[in-house]
């Protein structure tokens, strides 16, 4: 990295304290990065593959991939490993295992024009790949009223996202070489899109837990998505 751990911790708006107390090693991670240099490059085809098929699909307006960047990875690592070590003090992210733990290392946008498309692309991806859990539908809070609230099924998991926006994320496993990847695919609608791009860059990474700033974004949303609403209105009454 071209940077030390003081200047990454001010960057990505670490908390030492956190850090160490989830028993981090910043050698551990430098060990990691160095490694993860190489092996993403090995990377690119497999997304470009994945990329590829998905557009093949008459509903995928617009397919998109990247390969995580090292440092974010390693911010990720960091961040998992806080916030799992909670729950269970042996947990650990280290070289031998951060490739199944990280699940994003590849990672896919599928994007569609009107909400129905999503279920045909489901079907689609389900076909060619199998999936390493359910897929999770993120949903806004008060599209359904309690009694419409969806149940979580055998193929999905619903959940409230945090900051409002809608989408279907899958993890696909496939595998061009000896080695398993494990790959995410985001599936959602243009608008939905644009909104978490928004999203992404007024919070990510010092900002992901203010909740005021959420609630101003999901104002600015609803007004945007209304008035967009509105000007798709009077193209049809003309």
């Amino acid at each position: 990295m071209n940077f030390n751990q003081e200047q990454f911790f001010e960057k990505y708006n670490i908390i030492k304290p956190e850090f160490e107390a989830a028993g981090l090693s910043w050698e551990s991670l430098l060990e990691i990065y160095e490694e993860y240099l190489n092996y993403k490059e090995t990377l690119k085809p497999t997304a470009e593959y994945i990329s590829n098929t998905l557009r093949t699909h008459p509903d995928a307006h617009t397919v998109r991939s990247r390969i995580k960047d090292p440092e974010h990875l390693i911010d990720k690592i960091i961040r998992k490993t806080i916030r799992e070590k909670e729950k269970d003090s042996n947990y650990k992210i280290d070289i031998n295992n951060y490739k199944t733990e990280i699940t994003d290392l590849i990672g896919i946008r599928v994007l569609h024009l009107y909400k129905d498309q999503a279920a045909h692309i489901d079907g689609f991806i389900r076909k060619l790949w199998n999936l390493k859990e359910k897929c999770t539908i993120y949903y806004r809070e008060g599209d359904y009223s309690r009694k419409e609230e969806h149940e979580d099924s055998e193929y999905f998991e619903f959940k409230v996202h945090k900051a409002g926006y809608r989408s279907w994320h899958y993890l696909i496993s496939t595998q061009a070489t000896k080695e398993e990847n494990i790959a995410e695919i985001q599936v959602r609608t243009i608008f939905e899109e644009g909104w978490s791009e928004i999203d992404h860059q007024l919070r990510y990474p010092n900002d992901i837990n203010n909740m005021l700033l959420t609630k101003q974004l999901l104002v600015l949303v609803c007004l945007y998505l209304g008035s967009t609403l509105h000007i798709v209105a009077s193209f049809k009454i003309r």
